[in-house]
Parts: structure tokens; sequence; C-alpha cells
């Protein structure tokens, strides 16, 4: 049985995944925090860069551990981007331009918008999200500001 156990947990990292070595694993997912700021699209671009995203958030759970790991890895910055978006720039789809959505595609089943829901539009109509350090909330913003940013990547298998 000891031989067993042994071979089991030698093999465990083979059988499950990992993530790259600058990646924080949790709920089956890496999340790489990304302290040079970056406008919302370079973000994007470099999160599908590494086999990503920028974040999505489906509960506050996650809300809760984002938060807490930027606090950590990002010292100085108030807002950090995630995926949320109001353009079709970001990815296929037949939603209309103009509804927030997350930039990989999952549905926005969880919501936590700064004040009673309501979002900044962007001059030019293109916002990204990006989570409010101080007070744990999402708001909006024109996607030519440059904020650190937090990539959600499946395991490395």
């Amino acid at each position: 049985m000891f031989h067993f156990l042994i071979a089991v947990l030698c093999f465990m990292p083979f059988i499950s995944g990992k993530c790259a070595k600058d990646g924080v694993k949790w709920q089956n997912q890496c999340y790489t925090f990304v302290s040079k700021p970056a406008q919302c699209d370079a973000a994007e671009m470099d999160c599908k860069s590494k086999g990503g995203h920028l974040v999505s958030i489906h509960d506050g759970f996650a809300n809760t551990f984002l938060i807490q790991q930027s606090k950590i890895k990002f010292i100085n910055a108030t807002e950090v981007w995630i995926g949320a978006t109001n353009s079709l720039t970001f990815k296929d789809s037949d939603i209309m331009d103009g509804q927030f959505m997350w930039m990989d595609g999952t549905d926005m089943d969880y919501l936590n918008w700064y004040g009673y829901g309501t979002r900044k539009w962007a001059p030019n109509g293109v916002a990204c999200g990006f989570l409010r350090l101080v007070d744990s909330r999402w708001d909006s913003e024109d996607f030519h500001y440059d904020y650190p940013y937090i990539c959600e990547i499946s395991e490395i298998n």
C-alpha cells in the first residue's frame, strides 16, 4: 500500500494540471498578474499570447480571491483590468454592441458593478471593465488607459 501511495504522489504532477511559473493556481485555473500597465486591448492580446484571456469573474469567491491577490501583486495599483467589455472588437459574437460581456465568451452570470449597476461609457464607445481595489467592485473605462491586468489561463496538462 505504501508503494502505491508513493507512486500516486510521484505521478500527480502529470495527472493534474499546473500553471506556468509565474501563474497562481486557483479552482482549476491559472491566473497571471501582470504588473506592467497596458491598455485593455494590448492586455487582452498579451493574455491570448499566453493561451488565455483577461480574467472573467463568475462568483463572489473568485472576485474576493482576485482582489486579495491583486492587493499583494500590485502594491500601488487602484485599478486592474478584467475581461469585461462592451465591444465586439474583442470577440466574435451575436451580442449587440454596447452590452457588457466577457472576452472569453462565457456568460456574465455574476455582476459586481460599482454603484447601481451603472458603467461608464467611453467617448468612442469602447469600454473595458476593471477591478476597483479600494472597494472590490467593478467599473469601466475607456480602453486607452494603462492599468495592470489579470490573465486567466487553463492549466497546463
